[in-house]
This record gives structure tokens, sequence and C-alpha cells, in this order.
């Protein structure tokens, strides 16, 4: 199980997440937008693939068209580094403290199509997509035990990303990491 962990000589938090060794398709060889087709039957990402995500926490649809035909997806994030619960209590144990996974860790599906990355799409579509990011933002924002959202994109094989089909993700901690605690008391 994942779990906060804090480091006892920087005081920094860190997610321990063993889980996400589990992704899929890590280590595969990375292919060119060009060389990608508009639709991967294996994707779980693709259109017709829902069932091989979570059910999703949100959705931008095609106006009047199917209410299935959807533009913009977001889903819990299957190998999850932090998760929504309950029990936040901290403890020590041996030398660290540590707390709970507590969180979210969520995929924004950025289009149906599986070869359109963010600069080859229309701008109405980019519309929607930041559309998204901000609805998904201000709800998790409600919950006060949440300290970060963070919304990040790994682009490619060596930046940490596991399946070639447009997306995105939104992580949201109970604690706020050094390097951007710093960065805000600078901008006091």
């Amino acid at each position: 199980m994942p779990q906060l962990r804090q480091d006892p000589t920087t005081r920094d938090w860190v997610v321990i997440a063993t889980e996400r060794a589990k992704r899929p398709h890590d280590f595969q060889k990375e292919v060119a937008p060009s060389e990608l087709g508009a639709h991967d039957p294996k994707c779980p990402f693709c259109p017709g693939n829902e069932g091989m995500t979570p059910p999703e926490e949100f959705a931008i649809r095609h106006e009047g068209g199917d209410s299935s035909e959807w533009r913009v997806r977001v889903i819990p994030n299957k190998f999850a580094a932090l998760q929504p619960r309950d029990d936040l209590g901290r403890r020590v144990s041996g030398l660290f403290r540590q707390a709970p996974d507590y969180g979210n860790h969520e995929v924004i599906i950025e289009t149906p199509r599986h070869d359109r990355p963010i600069p080859l799409m229309e701008r109405g579509h980019v519309e929607d997509l930041i559309r998204a990011y901000r609805a998904r933002y201000l709800a998790l924002r409600e919950d006060e035990r949440l300290e970060l959202i963070l919304i990040f994109k790994n682009h490619g094989r060596a930046a940490g990303t596991s399946l070639e089909h447009p997306h995105s993700q939104l992580i949201a901690t109970p604690v706020v990491p050094a390097d951007i605690r710093v960065c805000f008391e600078i901008a006091a």
C-alpha cells in the first residue's frame, strides 16, 4: 500500500508507491504521433475501451450528439500514488513519520484521438481540456485536507509516461513539498 513518509533529515514528505511499478507498457518503444493511428484497439484510453479504465470522475461530451461520445475524460489513476480515504492519522515507525496515502491521483484523457497531442488539437478542444483541468481543480479544492493540487504532463517514455495516448495527470496531496513551499516564500 502506498504511504506518505517524512524524511527525518530534511523533513520533506515523499510518496512511497511501489504499486506504480506494475504499470503497463513500461519501456515500450516510443512512436511519433504521425505514426500512430486515430484509434488503438488495445489502448484503454481510446473510445470503446472505457471498460478498461476505472469509472470516470468527470467528462466533457459532444453537444447534441450521442452522450457516450466524449471529448475529454477524467478517471482515477489505476496505479494511483495517492487515494482518497478517511484515516489521515500520522504515526512514527522506526526512523520515519508516516501517514496513509491520502490524496487524489487522476488521469485526464485529453482527446479520444490516439494520435492527437495538444499541439495538433483544434483550439476549441484545447479550451475543453482547460475547462476539465479547472473543473477538477475546483472540485478537489473543496477538500480542506488537501494542501496542493498539481496538474502535470509527462511526455514520452523518458519522462515516465506508460501509455502513448495523449493524457495528463492531476495529483492532490495533504502536504506541500519543500521546493514548492520555498517558491511561495520567495514570492511572498
